[in-house]
């Protein structure tokens, strides 16, 4: 399972994994983010895992993280439908053209990854 900006998260489908809309997610010993403002959730989420939860806590407080965005369009869950189209038809050429590039070193990646894997597990 990962995460990943919500305009790209269908790719993710192409390295193996099960896209979700959650803003961070922890799967194993792989942490992923999605969305910009996610960023700063997913570092908390690591520093939390790498350290602890008070030093995870204690960077929150710092930079004063406690969102409150002036609009309720940050998700396509939340937003209009007509942006959320609107945002889609923007982001297609993008994805037309990262889907073809991606494919081919994803297999191979995932080949590679699932290889390792059997090595280090003495299979």
């Amino acid at each position: 399972m990962a995460t990943h900006l919500v305009a790209l998260r269908d790719l993710l489908s192409i390295f193996g994994a099960e896209p979700t809309s959650a803003r961070v997610v922890t799967d194993g010993n792989l942490i992923t983010g999605g969305g910009v403002t996610a960023g700063i959730d997913f570092g908390l989420t690591l520093l939390a895992e790498l350290v602890n939860t008070e030093a995870a806590e204690l960077a929150q407080l710092s930079m004063e993280y406690d969102p409150e965005p002036p609009f309720n369009s940050g998700s396509p869950l939340t937003a209009d439908p007509d942006l959320v189209a609107v945002a889609t038809k923007f982001m297609a050429p993008l994805l037309d053209a990262v889907r073809p590039v991606l494919s081919e070193p994803a297999v191979e990646l995932c080949a590679m990854t699932t290889e390792a894997e059997a090595v280090l597990r003495g299979r």
